[in-house]
């Protein structure tokens, strides 16, 4: 006979963890054949999208044995755990998918959840099911956070790249029509990225209100899971935060790269860098100065979350969170602001084509889309194709997205999530 509650790991869990981790296989094959065309095509920066690829998933992996190491001899293993660790066959699956680290912690996140499952059918007490679950989180929890050296490593890079090719081939007069492969490869890598970065949040939100029930006795069921969890329409409201946020920085720093001073890059990505570094590393968790260890080991978090926040932002720390997003909304307003400023992109000419079009009633040789045709006289130029025209401007683009990005960050976290002001 089972325990008068329910498991809390999911059908719904089960079968997006391994969609997840579908995903992660086929962006990994899409990655692999990008770098091939680069290569076959023989393009200035392919040493670069190289790079990309390769350094992000070798950190990943010392990182992903570094803390399987440090599980090993550090943590409060179960007897069944230690075994598991002791077995020569365990260690060796991990090295073998060194390079692709994530396998294994897709494989330990599985094993978890459904050993809470388990547990739960099997009639444990309520101690032990959340105990269960709380490892689930963790070691899901543990998968993100490895993951973010492949999402902001290594996809932010190649979307920036991919982008600065896209935006490269259309100002050079190529087709939207036959640049559509390119662009559905970089709304799944969007897709991809904010998808870790949903599940990072549910996930650490879901620990922090198991770890902190009394903050939650006082709440009727809707309230506590709206300002202790995430619920279907916060998740879809991550997911649109993240995707406009990270689409805006990637285009803005390939925007950047495609003016005549691209040296300008290094300054505007360096400066953003270390004003993230200084935020993060003097927080206000930040308290005196520890062990050369520990220092070092927050010298490099900082590193790495300054890296993290070139491209969005996420919570770290628990309490008020206002002052954070504000900042660092503004370091992002002065990033675009000095991109579409510097960006020129010269429309007159498809202006004064889609206006002779719309007038004589022959878009569908521009924009696809059969327009009628217009009564004969004299030739007027109709705001309209200038207005449709301005939209397809990169720099424009950018800025509509610095907006989006804003207002869907203050939708989700004002509608959605309103404990961030606590």
């Amino acid at each position: 006979m089972g325990a008068d509650f329910t498991f809390q790991f999911s059908r719904l869990d089960e079968l997006l963890l391994i969609k997840s981790f579908v995903m992660y296989l086929v962006d990994i094959v899409f990655t692999i054949n990008t770098i091939w065309g680069v290569y076959k095509d023989d393009k200035s920066l392919k040493e670069l999208y190289l790079s990309c690829f390769l350094i992000p998933n070798i950190l990943a992996g010392i990182k992903s044995l570094h803390w399987y190491w440090l599980q090993y001899y550090g943590g409060d293993l179960t007897r069944e755990e230690k075994r598991r660790e002791e077995k020569k066959s365990t260690w060796v699956f991990r090295l073998v998918f060194f390079f692709f680290s994530p396998i294994p912690r897709f494989v330990d996140v599985l094993r978890l959840g459904l050993r809470e499952r388990h547990e739960v059918l099997g009639a444990c007490s309520r101690v032990e099911a959340d105990a269960a679950y709380k490892q689930y989180l963790e070691a899901a929890t543990t998968l993100c956070v490895l993951r973010f050296f492949e999402v902001f490593l290594m996809d932010a890079p190649l979307l920036t790249l991919k982008l600065q090719d896209l935006v490269e081939a259309y100002q050079e007069g190529d087709e939207l029509r036959s640049l559509i492969i390119d662009f559905i490869s970089i709304l799944y890598k969007l897709y991809k990225v904010s998808d870790v970065m949903m599940s990072y949040t549910t996930k650490t939100k879901k620990w922090w209100h198991m770890e902190n029930p009394q903050k939650y006795e006082n709440l009727s069921h809707i309230e506590s899971a709206r300002k202790g969890t995430i619920n279907l329409p916060g998740k879809l409201g991550l997911m649109a935060l993240h995707y406009s946020q990270i689409a805006c920085k990637c285009l803005c720093y390939a925007l950047v790269t495609l003016l005549s001073y691209k040296w300008l890059i290094y300054p505007l990505v360096g400066l953003r860098w270390a004003a993230n570094f200084c935020i993060y590393f003097f927080s206000r968790s930040f308290r005196r100065f520890g062990s050369p260890g520990a220092e070092i080991s927050r010298t490099l978090t900082a590193v790495i979350f300054g890296g993290i926040e070139l491209f969005t932002h996420f919570t770290t720390t628990k309490g008020k969170q206002l002052g954070y997003i504000l900042l660092f909304h503004a370091l992002d307003g002065v990033e675009v602001m000095t991109t579409f400023t510097l960006t020129t992109f010269d429309v007159s000419e498809l202006v004064i084509t889609l206006s002779q079009a719309y007038t004589l009633g022959d878009m569908t040789s521009v924009t696809g889309i059969s327009v009628a045709p217009t009564i004969s006289g004299a030739v007027t130029e109709s705001p309209l194709p200038t207005a449709l025209i301005y939209l397809r401007d990169p720099k424009y683009v950018l800025l509509a997205l610095w907006v989006l990005a804003m207002l869907t960050r203050a939708f989700y976290y004002v509608i959605l999530h309103p404990n961030v002001w606590m």
